[in-house]
């Protein structure tokens, strides 16, 4: 804003009120949307938490109560989101991804064998775009990966961001796996406990 248009009209008080006033509210505007983006990247990093922990969904529900708009516009936020470092550290994003991946891959069946594969159909689109933002999370942290594709009878040990993008799990045997730095798998139980223990 050009002040001395205002001085031209105001006296010099009358101005630095205005500027004042004009300070606080840019302060408080700055304030108000670190507070709301803080609010949304911790509230989307708890809805997919919940949906990866959670081991009671009915294959019958599945599609109804997860692939949703929710998921990608949560997962989109993480992606796009920085986390302390400190608080979520590599373990917990070993932990995240791995059990994300899981949950898409029993998805991804469970919409294979009801035929819903198809362009057109809602429920793959957010499928394929969920599978696109979990790869792209996982290049974000550089996860170590082990793939298990279906015409290869031993597993492929890569780092994210040394491989093509991941778009969907089609030609995998098993969900992709992320893994420590000896390659080693965590176990579920323990992952649960690593992103319950973060978030919480």
């Amino acid at each position: 804003m050009n002040y001395y248009i205002l001085l031209s009209i105001f006296p010099q008080d009358i101005v630095y009120y205005i500027v004042q006033i004009i300070k606080q509210t840019n302060s408080k505007n700055i304030i108000y949307k670190y507070y709301q983006n803080t609010k949304k990247k911790i509230e989307s990093i708890k809805y997919i938490s919940n949906i990866i922990n959670n081991v009671n969904y009915y294959k019958e529900y599945l599609n109804n109560e997860i692939l949703t708009n929710n998921l990608t516009e949560c997962l989109t936020i993480i992606y796009n989101s920085n986390y302390n470092r400190e608080k979520y550290n590599n373990n917990f994003w070993i932990a995240f991804t791995d059990l994300l991946s899981k949950k898409l891959m029993v998805l991804n069946n469970h919409i294979l064998i009801n035929h819903k594969n198809k362009k057109n159909d809602t429920q793959y689109i957010i499928l394929n775009n969920s599978i696109c933002l979990w790869f792209k999370i996982c290049v974000k942290h550089n996860i170590r990966l082990s793939l298990s594709f279906s015409k290869v009878e031993h597993y492929v040990y890569c780092f994210s961001r040394q491989i093509k993008e991941i778009k969907n799990f089609l030609k995998f045997l098993y969900p992709p796996r992320s893994v420590d730095n000896n390659n080693l798998f965590l176990n579920d139980d323990y992952s649960r406990f690593i992103i319950a223990h973060t978030i919480n």
